[in-house]
Parts: structure tokens; C-alpha cells; sequence
């Protein structure tokens, strides 16, 4: 291996885990296409290729022979252009997903339009996904059975509006122009404020605490949205560079229009990703509040209604990113663990930091912190009842 071949594997390296997937993949689609798309010679404009005194023919063939041509030195120059297309992607990934969400600084009439589209179509969905039907006077058969088959026919048109609902913020003033940006605005909005969290402010509290198996599935589905949302760049960019191949009226006309289809497939993947993730997302919610409530020294509630309003509270301070009132300060109140429980949070923390399972994910063997809490205080002077106020069991 040379030197400039084991450094662009190191640069790939250094990208990251999932760089092959988001950034190297999509980056060496678009960088081969290119090169494909100018040495074919399907432009209306460009030349043949000559070899040996005689005209090469355009496309394939004209392909595979400047390819010949490119020897070593030109095969490693076009893998350090694509090294240099997955570093220059990185930084625009948020970007990209952020651009097929609808976060458009100018957007304009634009936006509009399409805020007012997708508000309509969630308005439609939710009137369709109830269906009132009127039973029949007439009580014969041939009445009964166009009944029923109407009624099959309603259920279904109910399942799926309700499916098309569910990917809806719940408020109108939510509404993003693209149906991506209502997917992941939708898990944004609910997965925590459904126990009076709020989502975006609370996650980063909560993430250190999702166990191995959810915090693996929640980047699965974030690099899928990534490698999917940058595949519908990089094909745009393609179907943009082929339009001329429209005027050929052959075969190749054919190229701008597969792009465009593979563009759009693309956008849907992305799509199924971000409901995916928004189940996930929900998932963490669900089974690793209390062991956020924990870590921040916090009582754990008593029933629902105690939990809504403190998590209400806890959001407002954390959105407020301000000293806190006096008045607030009094007000709240804390649990601090003992200190044999406090070692036992170390033990827990260290344990699922240092374990390392399959492909090289953190394995959290001895459970959350509150779980090993629990276990540990059993057998610590059968301190139980205090370890419930401290930390519960995220299955809980």
C-alpha cells in the first residue's frame, strides 16, 4: 500500500463509524457518475474519443476506454477526490437534512405554498380517518353485503389516513413545507411532552442513560436519514447533469429521468427513517425518564399528575438558560443518593462505559444506574425504600 493510498484510508478513518455509509458511499456515486458522464461523451456537444485513428462510440465503450487510460496515478488521484467530496459532505450533513426538512431561510411564496399543502392534507387526513357510516333500512342480503363491502372498503381508507396523520404535528403553527421536516417535527413534539417534557431541551439529559440496544437503533435510523437524504442530493445533482441527454431522443434520454425516480425513492427512504426514528425516540422517553430524574439528584413522582407538572417545571428552566427566580429556588426540592449509592452509580456508569459488545457497540450488561441502585441496596443493609425514591427501573 502507498503512502497516499494508507492516507486517504486514515482520512476516511477519521471521519467516523458511519462515514462509509454517509459520507464515502455518496461521495463515490457522485464522483464516478461524473467522471462517467464526461468521458462517455453522450453530450449533444462533445467529441468522440479516438483511438488508434478511429472513433470511438459514446457511452459505454468510450467509458471503459479513457478508464484504461487513467492507469495507477489517475485511479489514486480520483479515490483522493472522493476522500476530499466525504470530508467536504461531513459538515454539510446537518445541513442537507435540515434543507429536505423544509428550514428554508428564503423559502417565500415557496414555503408558503407548501405549508399550506401540507396543512390541508393533515387537516383531510384526520377527517378521513373517521368515517361515519349509516346501517342499511333494507335488511336483505344483497343490502347487507354491499354494506359490509363498503365498510371494508371505509376501514381501510380510515387506517391509512389515520397512518398519514399520525405523521402530522399536532399543532397547525408546526406544520413544515416538506413531509420529512413533519416526521421528525411530529417525534420532536410528543416523544417527550407527552409526560410534560420538553423533547429537544431534555434529550441530551436523557441520552447517556439509553441502554445499548436503543441507543444502537436510534443511530441506525439517524444515519440511515443522513446516507438516504444526502443519496437524494447527490442524485438531483445527477438528474440536473444529465438534462441534456433529453435531446439525444434515444436510450440515454432515459438517464434523467431514472435519476429523478431514484431521487424520489430516496426522499422516501428517508421519510420511513424518520418515523422509525420517532418510535425510537418515544421508546427513550418512555423506559429512561426516571433515570434522567435521577441522575439530576430529582424525587421521582408519585403518580402522573405530580410527574406532568414537575417535568413541566424542570423543561421551563431548561429552555430558560437564565438564573433561576428565588422564588423557583425554593420551590424545588431534591433527593441525593447515599453514598453507597453513589458508589454504585459509578460502578454502573463505569461498567456501560467500558463493556464492549458486537461491532464494537457499548453493552450496558448490569442495567442503567437506577437498576444496579436497585439491586445493590437490596443487598446494602436492605436500604429498598430509599433506593425507590433515588431511582426506579427504567422497564418501570
Amino acid at each position: 500500500m502507498t503512502d497516499l493510498a494508507a492516507l486517504s484510508k486514515e482520512s476516511v478513518k477519521g471521519l467516523g463509524a458511519g462515514a462509509y455509509l454517509v459520507n464515502v458511499l455518496p461521495s463515490t456515486v457522485l464522483v464516478l457518475t461524473i467522471f462517467s458522464l464526461f468521458a462517455s461523451r453522450l453530450y449533444p456537444w462533445s467529441d468522440p474519443v479516438i483511438d488508434e485513428r478511429r472513433p470511438v462510440a459514446a457511452g459505454l465503450e468510450s467509458v471503459v476506454l479513457l478508464a484504461s487510460r487513467l492507469g495507477v496515478v489517475g485511479g489514486i488521484i480520483l479515490a483522493l477526490v472522493v476522500v476530499v467530496g466525504a470530508v467536504l459532505l461531513r459538515p454539510f450533513q446537518i445541513s442537507i437534512v435540515q434543507l429536505l426538512e423544509g428550514y428554508w431561510r428564503r423559502g417565500g411564496l415557496l414555503k408558503t405554498i407548501a405549508v399550506e399543502r401540507h396543512t390541508r392534507r393533515a387537516s383531510a387526513s384526520v377527517a378521513r380517518s373517521h368515517i361515519r357510516l349509516q346501517q342499511p333500512d333494507d335488511p336483505g342480503f344483497a343490502s347487507v353485503a354491499q354494506f359490509a363491502r363498503i365498510a371494508h372498503r371505509a376501514r381501510s381508507i380510515e387506517e391509512r389516513a389515520a397512518e398519514m396523520a399520525d405523521c402530522y404535528p399536532v399543532r397547525a403553527e408546526w406544520v413544515m413545507p416538506t413531509m420529512l421536516g413533519n416526521v421528525l417535527r411530529k417525534a420532536e413534539t410528543t416523544a417527550g411532552e407527552r409526560y410534560g417534557l420538553d423533547t429537544v431541551h431534555t434529550y441530551p439529559r436523557l441520552y447517556p442513560h439509553l441502554s445499548a440496544r436503543l441507543d444502537a437503533e436510534a443511530n441506525e435510523q439517524l444515519n440511515g436519514i443522513d446516507v438516504t437524504a444526502t443519496f437524494v442530493v447527490v442524485f438531483s445533482v445527477q438528474a440536473l447533469l444529465t438534462t441534456p441527454l433529453l435531446w439525444r431522443l434515444d436510450w440515454w434520454s432515459v438517464v434523467p429521468l431514472l435519476l429523478t425516480a431514484l431521487a424520489a425513492l430516496s426522499y422516501r427512504g428517508a421519510v420511513s427513517a424518520a418515523v422509525r426514528f420517532g418510535q425510537v425516540l418515544g421508546a427513550a422517553f418512555d423506559l429512561h425518564r426516571f433515570d434522567m430524574l435521577a441522575s439530576m439528584h430529582l424525587p421521582l413522582p408519585s403518580d402522573g399528575e405530580r410527574e406532568y407538572n414537575t417535568n413541566v417545571q424542570l423543561s421551563d428552566i431548561l429552555r430558560a438558560n437564565r438564573p433561576w427566580k428565588p422564588e423557583k429556588r425554593q420551590a424545588w426540592v431534591y433527593a441525593h443518593p447515599t453514598p453507597a449509592e453513589q458508589v454504585l452509580v459509578g460502578m454502573a456508569l463505569r461498567a456501560a462505559d467500558g463493556r464492549q459488545g458486537p461491532h464494537g457497540a457499548t453493552t450496558k450488561a448490569e442495567g442503567t444506574a437506577s437498576d444496579v441502585i436497585d439491586r445493590g441496596s437490596a443487598e446494602d443493609q436492605g436500604k429498598s425504600d430509599q433506593v425507590g425514591k433515588v431511582g426506579t427501573s427504567a422497564a418501570e
